[in-house]
């Protein structure tokens, strides 16, 4: 998100087989101020975020009050809230957008003025579908993973971090006063078990082998993740060298891919209905 929000978005006019620059364009304007309480930056992260999280995000663009041609202000809308109408009529395709206010109540808003990025999705020309999908399974096999290590350790069911052993010849009261005053001074940061038998003693017990396998295994998970929402498993980077090759493929991957999605999508959606269509937009 913060990577497309940082970038500048700049209006070309197509001149030929060229384009060039409009210098001081209404809509280079009308970003630097989208509206008196949101930023330019943050439209931009809003919209990545909802394009992460449902395959959607969408941007209401208000006209003002008496000329219906002139965009004043752009508003982020949550994609959760809101959602395109099919229209019966094939070659109108959208009927209108639909956005659903916190009280329930349900808004209808002309197609024109809304902006609508939304990710490939093979079983829906009217909704995107989030990376996230394929994530599902991943996602929840963490969350499954982490809530029984935390249940395990947290709750003193886990394989002790050490033993301690207490002469075989100390008195029950003795034994359970020391075993108190064990527990205060270290389970505070490891487990610990106390048994009887043999001299006073200390063993330390390493990570078993099947809790190897679950920290593997999430790490496993997340590079995964890491893949398909980034392109590349940031775990493997090393070095400085490793970080900034990292960077670009993150770039080439994730980045350049929304920044074409949405300049080629504010084009169509903005420039080409309210500003004309010898116009295109480039970060």
């Amino acid at each position: 998100g913060n990577e497309v929000a940082s970038s500048i978005l700049h209006v070309m006019r197509k001149e030929g087989e060229s384009e060039n620059e409009v210098i001081n364009h209404p809509v280079e304007a009308l970003f630097l101020s989208p509206n008196e309480y949101f930023s330019r930056s943050f439209l931009f992260q809003y919209a990545v975020a909802w394009l992460c999280l449902d395959g959607n995000a969408y941007w209401y663009l208000a006209p003002a009050r008496n000329d219906p041609e002139n965009i004043v202000e752009i508003w982020p809308m949550p994609s959760h809230k809101t959602w395109a109408v099919p229209d019966k009529d094939p070659s109108v395709f959208i009927k209108h957008y639909a956005y659903q206010h916190s009280d329930n109540t349900l808004y209808k808003i002309d197609k024109r003025y809304v902006v609508h990025f939304m990710l490939k999705n093979p079983w829906s020309l009217y909704s995107g579908l989030s990376k996230l999908t394929a994530a599902f399974l991943p996602i929840q096999t963490d969350l499954a993973s982490s809530g029984f290590q935390k249940d395990f350790y947290a709750k003193g069911r886990g394989i002790p971090h050490s033993v301690v052993s207490l002469s075989p010849e100390i008195g029950d009261p003795d034994f359970l006063a020391t075993e108190q005053k064990l527990k205060e001074d270290f389970e505070t940061g490891r487990k610990i078990a106390v048994v009887r038998g043999g001299e006073f003693d200390v063993k330390t017990i390493g990570i078993s082998q099947n809790d190897m396998r679950i920290v593997e295994s999430r790490e496993f998970t997340r590079d995964e993740i890491d893949s398909l929402i980034l392109g590349i498993p940031f775990r493997n980077v090393e070095d400085s060298a490793g970080l900034k090759e990292a960077n670009r493929m993150m770039v080439e991957k994730a980045v350049r891919p929304l920044h074409v999605l949405m300049e080629e999508q504010l084009t169509i959606q903005l420039l080409h209905r309210f500003y004309g269509n010898d116009l295109v937009c480039h970060f």
